[in-house]
């Protein structure tokens, strides 16, 4: 009888084994309800930070073993705890530690890698309470780490409605993202002092709380956010979830936290006000390609709801296309590469030093603001750098340029009353318009150009005979 039960206990074994190799013995070694403690050791980011569908972290109260590179700085998010984030690609975890005093700041510089060894928790340890209750962490209090490599590039912002967010949270928890064109409609600003502080924001698709940490309200922050009132700004922010009214509802309560001042983005307006000279951000949708201007440069044109500006590279080399989202860091010039003045031309000068990233593609183009040639004439620098349409317009002076060529011509809407120059650059100027008859409507950028404030058109389609 013995002998039987242990070739029946055989026979089953053998069997769970060839169902397993067959892929039909449970979950792969991802699922927490399956995985056996070897591959449960170490997971990748996407594994230790996965939330089930309830929102409840899968790997709740155990030890994993991951690694990441550091988005925030130690200290910005907790004086006396460590508390920074850790992202591989799209997945992102925080990791704690009770004392920051027993962790070497340096090892988790932002752009470390580090390979972290600790708890799954979902609430802060120190409260001796670990139900799931917000973002995923790892409690590294009794664990162990070391930095894998520095000097890392941080994964991009993936661009992201606050509808978005507060629908699929989940999916963001832990990361980095980028909210376009968003502004406070609730709440006052942080100023100096506060200990930390919350503002409800919209991007007109939801509304969704933005925190920021004490150490995140400095004197240039709460500068910033004064400038900015309650007009769009561009954000960046670590997404996260916390069970604030105690429902147990893990799939609300997403907010966004800042890292410093340079997540909150000025919109062009108030870029445009800053002192030539200066270094500058700015996000916004490109309305005119690389190479349409000039082929032996970058210079092209973004827009966001408050303004438009140039941007310039002069090495040349690089490639946007018309609704491109890019976000550049460079010198506020009002000068050309050669030193000529184009007074009011403002422009993102990064040949020298800054950067250029784009976010997304295919994003619609602003719409052009209709005006006659006299309004935009009478307050040019409410237009300059933006899309702009005059309609009824007709040749006055000037030839149109055979194709390929630049040229100049000037207009006119109000029967020669209020002229403005029209200008055809080379890369635009790719079908015939020699032939184009008076009068059309035309599209094109407001621009500053020396003493002469001009239109300039994009492409042939611009320009629209009646």
């Amino acid at each position: 009888m013995k002998r039987h039960r242990i070739l029946t206990i055989l026979a089953l074994s053998c069997l769970g084994l060839l169902l397993t190799a067959c892929g039909m013995g449970g979950g792969g070694g991802s699922d927490p309800a399956t995985a056996t403690p070897e591959s449960a050791t170490t997971l990748t980011l996407a594994e230790a930070s996965f939330e089930d569908a309830g929102g409840t972290a899968a790997y709740l109260n155990r030890t994993v073993t991951t690694e990441g590179i550091v988005t925030v700085e130690p200290g910005v998010l907790a004086n006396n705890k460590l508390k920074v984030f850790i992202q591989d690609g799209g997945a992102g975890i925080m990791v704690y530690h009770e004392n920051s005093g027993a962790v070497n700041a340096a090892d988790f510089a932002v752009g470390n890698r580090v390979r972290v060894t600790g708890t799954v928790r979902q609430a802060d340890p120190s409260s001796g309470n670990n139900a799931a209750v917000g973002t995923p962490l790892i409690d590294i209090s009794g664990g162990s780490w070391s930095v894998v490599s520095a000097g890392n590039d941080l994964p991009a912002p993936r661009v992201v409605t606050l509808n978005e967010l507060a629908a699929n949270g989940n999916d963001y928890d832990g990361t980095l993202v980028n909210a376009i064109e968003v502004h406070k409609v609730a709440g006052s600003w942080p100023v100096v002092g506060d200990q930390s502080k919350s503002v409800t924001v919209s991007d007109g698709t939801a509304n969704l709380t933005l925190r920021f940490q004490k150490n995140t309200i400095t004197a240039e922050m709460a500068a910033r956010l004064a400038a900015i009132g309650n007009g769009a700004f561009h954000l960046v922010a670590i997404a996260t979830q916390d069970d604030t009214n105690g429902d147990g509802d893990l799939l609300d309560g997403f907010q966004l936290w800042v890292r410093g001042v340079d997540d909150i983005i000025e919109p062009a307006n108030l870029v445009r006000q800053a002192a030539v000279g200066d270094t500058v951000t700015a996000e916004g949708v490109v309305t005119v390609a690389s190479g349409i201007l000039f082929d032996n440069k970058f210079e092209v044109f973004i827009q966001d709801s408050t303004g438009g500006l140039m941007l310039l590279n002069t090495a040349g080399g690089l490639s946007v296309a018309e609704g491109d989202l890019v976000r550049c860091t460079g010198t506020l010039a009002n000068t050309d590469a050669s030193g000529q003045p184009l007074t009011g031309t403002l422009r993102i000068d990064f040949t020298n030093s800054g950067t250029i990233e784009v976010l997304s593609h295919g994003n619609p183009l602003p719409a052009p603001q209709v005006v006659t040639l006299a309004q935009y004439l009478a307050a040019p620098e409410n237009y300059e750098g933006e899309l702009i349409r005059i309609n009824g317009a007709s040749k006055t002076a000037g030839n149109w340029p055979a194709v390929g060529v630049k040229g100049t011509i000037t207009i006119s809407d109000d029967g020669g009353a209020t002229t403005a120059k029209l200008q055809v650059q080379k890369g635009a100027n790719t079908v015939d318009l020699t032939g184009t008859a008076n009068p059309f409507d035309v599209v094109g950028i407001a621009v500053h150009n020396g003493a002469s404030w001009e239109v300039w058109i994009r492409s042939p389609e611009d320009i629209n005979p009646l």
